[in-house]
């Protein structure tokens, strides 16, 4: 319901609805299975759930009651309407994965008000802080949007300060692409080679802020879900951590859907390779 002025989704989708929090859990009983570990819970944006009186935090509560054996995450948020009780509730419990999706999509007030984002980057930066005040070890991914309509140097310039200086583990970077229907399609366009240069060069930033952070994981252990065995080795599965990066698991007789605590001892490229320590 946020319309969003480059966004098609609610032209295409209608408006939000929200089902109630009986018919969400009858269907992950529904669905779930013996090796069913992860539970993930989506929106195009979560945070503003409401049915019956109820909001998100509440349908978080009621998930990690009824399945107290599974991982929980859920995606994707918006910044307008995050809670950071949610914060708090993965300070709590550590089945609530301890990863924030939270999509920023530009770093210049001017361009967030032209898309209609209803927050300043003050206002994202605030949660950013409070988020890792509670808990250090979050991980914070999001979406980023270059060549935007109306996007000038110094807009781009700000979009790169506040990735600087936030350092989000990762994120989905893409450039800006009218669609019919959107209100954006009616601003003074940026050049597609302009918006594919600024993307280059934000891509640039980012990947090098992210190979800091996953080399600051060796010699630490990560809790990791095994997902699916490796196409180069027996002896290694693919399998994401409680921040949703993806870990490479070495060991003997590794089976899909278990936890293990996986020390991490390597960083090939942007992946970290680590060794069983413990199976949960």
């Amino acid at each position: 319901d946020n319309f969003c002025s480059y966004c098609i989704v609610p032209y295409l989708r209608g408006r939000e609805e929200s089902f109630s929090s009986d018919s969400i859990l009858k269907q992950i009983k529904r669905s779930k299975n013996l090796l069913t570990r992860e539970i993930l819970l989506m929106g195009q944006n979560v945070n503003s759930y409401l049915s019956k009186g109820r909001v998100f935090t509440d349908i978080l509560s009621d998930v990690l009651n009824e399945f107290g054996d599974m991982r929980v995450r859920f995606i994707t948020s918006h910044p307008k309407d995050f809670a950071i009780k949610i914060i708090e509730m993965m300070a709590e419990n550590k089945n609530l994965c301890r990863h924030l999706h939270l999509p920023v999509q530009s770093g210049s007030d001017r361009i967030l008000s032209l898309m209609h984002r209803k927050y300043t980057a003050d206002d994202f930066r605030e949660i950013v802080r409070l988020a890792r005040k509670i808990l250090p070890d979050i991980t914070i991914t999001t979406d980023i949007m270059t060549g935007m309509p109306e996007e000038s140097e110094k807009d781009f310039e700000e979009t790169l300060n506040i990735v600087n200086e936030i350092q989000f583990d990762d994120a989905f970077m893409y450039k800006y692409s009218g669609r019919r229907f959107t209100l954006s399609r009616y601003f003074e366009s940026v050049s597609s080679e302009e918006g594919l240069s600024r993307l280059g060069r934000l891509i640039k930033v980012q990947q090098e802020i992210k190979k800091k952070k996953v080399l600051m994981l060796k010699g630490k252990t990560l809790e990791v879900l095994s997902e699916r065995e490796s196409k180069k080795s027996k002896s290694e599965f693919y399998g994401r951590d409680s921040g949703n990066r993806s870990v490479i698991i070495r060991g003997m007789n590794i089976q899909a859907g278990k936890l293990y605590n996986v020390k991490i001892n390597e960083i090939a490229g942007l992946t970290p390779l680590g060794d069983i320590a413990e199976e949960k």
